[in-house]
């Protein structure tokens, strides 16, 4: 009663978050969708094309933590996630934290006539600290819609057998 006699102490603030979703859709069945995306050498591929490791990080069965890697425009990111098991037809959810923010970040896979639809979505915050890594982080969040379009047409190609191009 005696801090708060003279009213509430502290600042009030509204937290920025940082939206994003993007989908495809895949002439392909969500188990064969599913199967692609848990495949070890689909991300072996993409970790060298995008400079995207996360190790076996989607393909848990079982809800743990996981390390992922991350390079963007030079700059090595490395984010502790906390992924929900894959399901087939469900897809994913995992929790990303590193020392610049923390993110949800959401896989899902929906049947459709005639394939499925892949979508990936995120929320993240925005840095924790305004460091040059802070600054620099939220130059590099600008490329992430690019990311995510590149890698669901590379999914797509996958899965419907294409050659990426």
């Amino acid at each position: 009663e005696e801090l708060l006699e003279k009213g509430y102490r502290g600042e009030f603030y509204q937290a920025f978050y940082l939206q994003q979703q993007a989908s495809v859709r895949i002439a392909s069945s969500p188990g064969r969708v599913s199967d692609y995306l848990t495949a070890p050498e689909t991300w072996e591929a993409y970790n060298q094309k995008y400079l995207i490791d996360l190790g076996q990080c989607l393909a848990v069965k079982n809800s743990k933590p996981c390390p992922i890697q991350l390079k963007m425009l030079g700059i090595n990111y490395e984010i502790n996630s906390f992924q929900t098991s894959f399901k087939t037809d469900q897809g994913s959810a995992a929790y990303w934290v590193s020392k610049l923010t923390l993110a949800k970040v959401q896989i899902s896979i929906g049947a459709e006539p005639g394939g499925s639809r892949l979508a990936i979505k995120y929320l993240m915050a925005p840095p924790l600290s305004m460091s040059e890594e802070g600054t620099n982080f939220l130059i590099n969040l600008l490329q992430v819609p690019d990311y995510l379009d590149n890698l669901l047409r590379e999914v797509k190609n996958g899965v419907e057998g294409k050659a990426a191009g």
